[in-house]
C-alpha cells in the first residue's frame, strides 16, 4: 500500500518532495529493525507535517496515517506508560492542527480520526500489560511448583529419611537376630520407597521438559480439597504406625465432623507434626484433632535429650506456619518441663 501510493504521487513530485515522500516508507520498514527509534521518528515527521505543512500532499493521506498507527502501537507496547501516553496524546492532537489553524469547525470525523490514534497507543499499552500479566502468572506457577517441591523434600523425603535413621539407631542396640532382620527389612523398604519418591516427585519434575510432567503424583495440590477426608483418614492410620515402629507410644484422637476444607487443613499439618515428633521427641506423644465450628489441633510430646527446640533449624515450622497463614489459621508453639506443645486453630 505504501509503495503503491508513493508511485501514484511520484510523477507530480519534485526532488525535495520525492525525498520526503520516500522517508515515511523507509522509516516504516525500519520499525522492524529498531522498533522504538523508528516509531518515534515517524511520530516526529507527522507532528512536523501538522505544524509546518512543509511536506507534500501525499503525507496528509493514508500513507502517513498507516505508518503512524503502526508507530503508536509499537510505542505503547515498547515504552513506559509515562512516555507512551503523552506521545500518543500529542499525535492525536496533531490531527486537529489543520482545523485549528484554518478555523474549520470540528466534526465527528475529525474527532473519530483523532480517537483512532488514541486507541492505537492504548492498544499497545494493553498488549504490553497483558504480556506482563501472563509473565507474572507464569512466574507464580513456577514458584508454586518450586515451593511444592521443597515441601515434598521436607515433609515426605526428609520425614522418611529421619524415620529410616531412627530405625538404624534402634537396630544398633538390637541383639535378637529375628528382630534385627525385621528391622533391616523395614529400613530397606523405607529407603527404597524414599528413593522412588525422590525420583518421582523431585528428579522427574525438575528435569521434565513439559509442564504436564511436573505434576506431583503422590502429593495432591493443597488448593484442591476434594477427597481430603479420605486422605486424612489414611494419614491418621499411617502416622501412628510409623511412630510405633520407631519406638514411640502414643495416639491420635479425632472428634467431630470434618469437611473437606477442614480435613485438608489438618492433613497439611499432621505429617509435619509427626515428623517433628519423630526427629525431636522421645517416649510418648498425643495428638488431638477436633472438628466443628472451629478446627483445632493440639500435639504434645516429650523432647529428646539435647533437643533445645522441636525444630532447631526452624525450617519445617516456618514453612508450616506460612502455609497455615495462607489458609487463615494460627499456630502457637510452646515448651515447658521438657514437653513440647503445638496448637493450631482456625
Amino acid at each position: 500500500m505504501l509503495v503503491f501510493e508513493w508511485l501514484t504521487y511520484w510523477p507530480d513530485l519534485n526532488g525535495f518532495e520525492t525525498a520526503l515522500s520516500t522517508l515515511i516508507p523507509v522509516l516504516t520498514l525500519g520499525v522492524a529493525i529498531m522498533p522504538v527509534p523508528f516509531s518515534l521518528s515517524i511520530i516526529v515527521v507527522e507532528v512536523l507535517r501538522g505544524i509546518f505543512y512543509i511536506f507534500p500532499v501525499v503525507h496528509s493521506g493514508p500513507t502517513v496515517y498507516y505508518s503512524v498507527w503502526l508507530a503508536l502501537i509499537v510505542i505503547g507496547y515498547e515504552m513506559p506508560a509515562k512516555y507512551a501516553i503523552p506521545i500518543t496524546v500529542i499525535a492525536a492532537l496533531d490531527t486537529m492542527v489543520d482545523n485549528a489553524i484554518f478555523q474549520v469547525p470540528f466534526d465527528a470525523n475529525d474527532i473519530g480520526f483523532a480517537a483512532t490514534f488514541l486507541l492505537d497507543g492504548f492498544a499497545g499499552l494493553a498488549i504490553r500489560r497483558n504480556k506482563e500479566f501472563a509473565r507474572l502468572r507464569y512466574e507464580q506457577r513456577e514458584q508454586a511448583k518450586q515451593i511444592h517441591l521443597v515441601r515434598t523434600l521436607h515433609d515426605d523425603i526428609g520425614g522418611s529419611l529421619s524415620y529410616a535413621l531412627l530405625l538404624c539407631r534402634n537396630a544398633q542396640a538390637e541383639t535378637d537376630p529375628d528382630t534385627l532382620r525385621t528391622s533391616l527389612e523395614t529400613i530397606t523398604q523405607t529407603v527404597e520407597s524414599t528413593l522412588a519418591d525422590l525420583r518421582t516427585n523431585i528428579i522427574t519434575p525438575l528435569s521434565a521438559s513439559t509442564p504436564a510432567s511436573t505434576a506431583i503424583s503422590r502429593n495432591v495440590d493443597e488448593s484442591t480439597t476434594t477427597g481430603s477426608c479420605a486422605r486424612l483418614c489414611q494419614n491418621v492410620l499411617r502416622q501412628p504406625a510409623l511412630l510405633e515402629q520407631a519406638g514411640f507410644n502414643g495416639t491420635i484422637h479425632v472428634s467431630g465432623e470434618a469437611t473437606d476444607e477442614s480435613a485438608n487443613l489438618v492433613n497439611i499439618c499432621l505429617t509435619e507434626i509427626c515428623n517433628n515428633i519423630l526427629k525431636h521427641g522421645t517416649h510418648s506423644y498425643v495428638v488431638r484433632i477436633r472438628f466443628g465450628e472451629r478446627t483445632t489441633l493440639v500435639a504434645s510430646n516429650e523432647i529428646a535429650a539435647g533437643e533445645a527446640q522441636p525444630d532447631s533449624a526452624h525450617h519445617g515450622l516456618e514453612m508450616l506456619e506460612s502455609r497455615l497463614h495462607d489458609l487463615g489459621a494460627a499456630m502457637t508453639v510452646s515448651e515447658e518441663d521438657g514437653i513440647w506443645t503445638l496448637a493450631i486453630e482456625r
